[in-house]
């Protein structure tokens, strides 16, 4: 996605529940909590909106639009590393700077939940890599051929 020039963040986003004031002012904190901690948990519709948010923001900050990555950031001590750490980061991608997780629902009032993350952060993987997954699905096969289960097929 090529990023244009768009200073509004209000046409990024798709789920718009509150007033424009609140709504603004969630996303913004999303975003700066998005830099600062390179993964957010929040509800699904959310991490859809919050991951084009914050690709819009790493291609303009490619541009080098400085005022609009200014006004979308809360806490301005996080410009530095929008400029520093995260664009060289991704200088060599076009696209696809998040990563959107599905997880459980929420146990309070059963919301569908998410995760947001920066690619290519220094975070522990919320994901087994393919041969740890694959170890795991030996380790099951053979768990239930000790226990006489059938792998296919529907138990007697």
């Amino acid at each position: 996605m090529a990023a244009t020039r768009c200073r509004n963040l209000e046409n990024l986003l798709k789920f718009k529940p509150r007033s424009r004031e609140k709504r603004k002012r969630l996303y913004k904190n999303l975003v700066t909590a998005l830099v600062q901690y390179e993964r957010v948990e929040t509800t699904i519709n959310r991490c859809h909106d919050l991951s084009r948010v914050a690709e819009r923001m790493i291609d303009l900050a490619k541009q080098g639009d400085e005022e609009t990555i200014n006004s979308w950031i809360t806490k301005k001590e996080l410009i530095p590393k929008v400029f520093g750490h995260l664009l060289p980061r991704y200088e060599d991608r076009v696209s696809g700077y998040t990563k959107v997780y599905k997880i459980p629902p929420r146990k309070t009032d059963t919301a569908k939940m998410g995760i947001v993350e920066f690619i290519g952060n220094e975070l522990p993987p919320l994901l087994p890599s393919d041969d740890e997954l694959r170890k795991l699905r030996l380790e099951k096969l053979r768990d239930m051929s000790r226990k006489g289960i059938p792998v296919s097929g529907t138990p007697v």
